[in-house]
Order: C-alpha cells, then sequence, then structure tokens
C-alpha cells in the first residue's frame, strides 16, 4: 500500500510502515471477534470519534482541574499528569 499526500508541501510526521497498518485494523477486529469463545459472554466495543467533543466545552470557572488525566506508568519515571491548558 502506498501512502499518498495531500499536496506537494505534505510533511510526514509518523513512519510509514505505521500508516500501513491502519487498513488492517477492521479485518483484524473481525477476526478476533468472530474467534472469541461464547462462553466467555457478550463482546462490547465503540469507535469513539471525540476531537470536537472535548476540546470545545464550555467549562465553570475555576472547575478545569476536574480534567486533568495521568498518563500511563512508565517504570523508573515520576507520575505524569496532563493538564489542558484550554477545553
Amino acid at each position: 500500500m502506498e501512502i499518498s499526500s495531500v499536496n506537494e508541501s505534505t510533511t510526514f510526521t509518523v513512519p510509514h510502515h505505521n500508516m500501513k497498518q491502519l487498513g488492517k485494523v477492521l479485518p483484524r477486529l473481525i477476526e478476533i471477534v468472530a474467534r472469541a469463545p461464547l462462553e466467555d459472554g457478550d463482546i462490547v466495543f465503540s469507535k469513539l470519534d471525540i476531537k470536537y467533543w472535548f476540546g470545545r466545552m464550555e467549562v465553570e470557572k475555576g472547575k478545569h482541574l476536574n480534567f486533568v488525566y495521568v498518563l500511563p506508568e512508565v517504570e523508573g519515571l515520576r507520575i505524569r499528569i496532563v493538564i489542558p491548558k484550554a477545553l
């Protein structure tokens, strides 16, 4: 699969081998669901596009710290948190 650019000024910031995997996600999910043992119960998953949901919220003044989240732990590093500058 060839990775095409939008135009001549496109700058690729992700390795091409990562982008080539995008077209294989849905078939992999379907295979996993099809092979799942029935006795394990229902399979529930969803795909959400939250690009405009989270970043465009109006939040009461002083409540922005309710949206702080902790990044996954990395051994040897201190706990890392993210505090959004704007909501």
